[in-house]
């Protein structure tokens, strides 16, 4: 096969003449080949290098890309679709509510985030305030503005408990256990939607304590283990206290680790989602 090619190379040379014409960048004489005008072979040769380093330049930025803006649409993990169009323009509050408050608390904690420091925060307050649609709302302006490419994912944490369960029987899915926690480990910024939910509710009717399973506490405590240095918003309707409880008091200790001054309170807030006949 090498003899092959090495003799077609040769052949074709032989039809290549010189021209008495110059190159007026590299001062050598044009190549002229059948019909083909009269050419520079070296700048031949340096069109097909910029094309080259061209086509690996824009692979790289379309990997760039997809492991840093994109993630946020293309991997999120979303238990309510109507989630994946939320932003701050369209979170429904009157100036001076509470509704307004905790709005300006959460983009408060984006301007700190784009400015460069890491801390986790806690969005805490009954179901239907709005805590899922101000952290996707934050992670947008995140992705938008900051000042190098960040990658921003929002996982429903009781949902993607569901998808790894499921990725037992199916090992070709994406959501298997190593994918999942590798991936949520990594990114910038991390939300963690409804932690707690996936337990029901923390005290049953008989008055005993609920407690989160051993695959919940393994999948939560090697998520936070690999974002020791990174950023992570927890939504949730237990307080600390509470969250010791069904998981332990070190998983509650990571998730409120560099907390201080970033939790932001949705009580008082009418639930959303119902609306008024």
């Amino acid at each position: 096969m090498q003899n092959s090619i090495s003799n077609l190379s040769d052949s074709l040379l032989k039809h290549v003449k010189t021209s008495d014409k110059v190159c007026p960048i590299h001062e050598t004489p044009l190549s002229v080949f059948k019909e083909l005008a009269p050419f520079c072979q070296q700048c031949k040769k340096e069109q097909i290098e910029n094309k080259n380093n061209e086509m690996v330049k824009v692979a790289e930025e379309r990997h760039a890309k997809r492991t840093t803006v994109e993630v946020l649409k293309k991997d999120s993990v979303l238990y309510d679709d109507t989630i994946s169009n939320a932003c701050f323009r369209n979170y429904s509050c009157v100036e001076d509510s509470k509704e307004y408050s905790v709005k300006q608390e959460i983009e408060a904690l984006g301007k700190k985030y784009l400015e460069g420091e890491k801390f986790n925060a806690i969005f805490n307050g009954e179901p239907g305030a709005g805590k899922s649609h101000l952290a996707m709302s934050l992670l947008k302006v995140l992705n938008e503005y900051s000042n190098e490419p960040v990658s921003c994912l929002f996982i429903s944490f009781e949902e993607v408990l569901s998808l790894i369960r499921e990725s037992y029987n199916n090992p070709e899915t994406k959501y298997s256990e190593l994918n999942m926690i590798d991936l949520m480990g990594r990114v910038d910024y991390l939300v963690l939607d409804d932690v707690g939910s996936e337990t029901g509710r923390l005290a049953r009717t008989d008055g005993r304590t609920v407690y989160a399973t051993d695959f919940t506490v393994k999948v939560l405590k090697r998520t936070l283990e690999r974002r020791q240095n990174k950023s992570t918003i927890v939504t949730t309707n237990l307080t600390k206290t509470q969250l010791a409880t069904i998981y332990d008091a070190r998983i509650a200790s990571r998730i409120y680790r560099n907390v201080a001054g970033n939790i932001v309170k949705f009580h008082g807030i009418s639930d959303k989602r119902v609306k008024s006949l």
